[in-house]
């Protein structure tokens, strides 16, 4: 069993973006990651977020079409103290293609934007990653 650590998420994730970005922009696609939050300590899991948020990024820059762009961003929620983990591409639509966050422990929700696909991963009050078996997942 992995364990989760208490550690702040916002370094991790941009980090791990930034470590993404000669891939984007190999395929001449602009990755971006963007926060309000200065610093978010809480219980997660490292390698599991990661294989997740790298899996969709990935995926991502493989299909979509140059000078598209995707944005990662960190929110937190006020009213329910949630953080947001939002993906979001400009270019194609790509909500009917299930295999681009498939295979992975946390699962994004993805909704359809006008020009692009914004996929959400819910952290939860109780600091852990909203998995794709539990059902607020399939609200948001």
């Amino acid at each position: 069993m992995i364990y989760s650590s208490e550690a702040d998420i916002v370094p991790f994730v941009k980090n791990l973006v930034l470590s993404l970005q000669p891939y984007a922009k190999a395929n001449k696609i602009q990755l971006v990651f963007s926060t309000d939050l200065k610093k978010q300590e809480l219980f997660y899991q490292p390698f599991l977020l990661s294989q997740s948020v790298v899996q969709l990024v990935c995926n991502l820059i493989n299909l979509l079409p140059p000078k598209s762009n995707i944005i990662v961003r960190l929110t937190s929620e006020k009213e329910t103290q949630n953080l947001r983990l939002e993906v979001e591409n400009t270019g194609l639509n790509l909500i009917h293609i299930p295999e681009i966050t498939s295979n992975s422990v946390y699962s994004f929700t993805g909704n359809p934007l006008q020009h692009g696909t914004l996929y959400t991963l819910l952290i939860t009050s109780d600091n852990q990653p909203v998995s794709s078996d539990n059902q607020l997942n399939q609200k948001l």
